[in-house]
C-alpha cells in the first residue's frame, strides 16, 4: 500500500504556506496571473501603454493576485472562510478603484509638472 506524502499535494502545500484552498479562488488567481502575463508582454512590445499605465496596471494585478490568494491571518480557518474572502473582496475593490483613480488622473499630474497631490500620493 502506498501512502502519498505531503510534499505532491497541492492542497496541502497550499494550506501550509497560509494560501486560500477554495476551487474558484485558486483557478481565478491562476486565470487573472495568466492574463496579468499576457498584458505585461504586451506593455513590453508595444507602446499602447504609458509608463503611468504600465506602472498602476503592475501593482494593481500585484495586489489584486495577493489580495485573493493569501487571507490577512495565516490559520486554515481564515483561509477557508468566507467572511475574511469577502473582506479582502472588498479590500480588493479598494485597490482597482485607487488604480482607477490614478490613471484618471494622469493627465491632470502631467499638467501640473508630474506633481501629484496628497491623495494621489496616498493613492499610489
Amino acid at each position: 500500500m502506498q501512502t502519498r506524502s505531503n510534499e505532491h499535494r497541492p492542497e496541502v502545500q497550499a494550506l501550509e504556506a497560509g494560501q486560500r484552498t477554495q476551487p474558484l479562488v485558486r483557478h481565478s488567481v491562476y486565470w487573472m496571473g495568466a492574463a496579468l502575463a499576457l498584458l505585461h508582454l504586451v506593455m513590453n512590445f508595444t507602446t499602447l501603454f504609458s509608463t503611468q499605465w504600465q506602472a498602476t496596471l503592475h501593482f494593481c494585478g500585484l495586489g489584486i493576485l495577493c489580495v485573493l490568494l493569501y487571507p490577512p491571518l495565516r490559520s486554515p480557518g481564515v483561509a477557508n472562510s468566507r467572511t475574511w474572502l469577502a473582506l479582502d473582496l472588498c479590500l480588493g475593490a479598494v485597490v482597482v478603484g485607487a488604480t482607477l483613480w490614478l490613471v484618471a488622473a494622469e493627465d491632470a499630474i502631467y499638467a501640473r509638472g508630474v506633481y501629484m497631490t496628497q491623495s494621489e500620493q496616498v493613492l499610489a
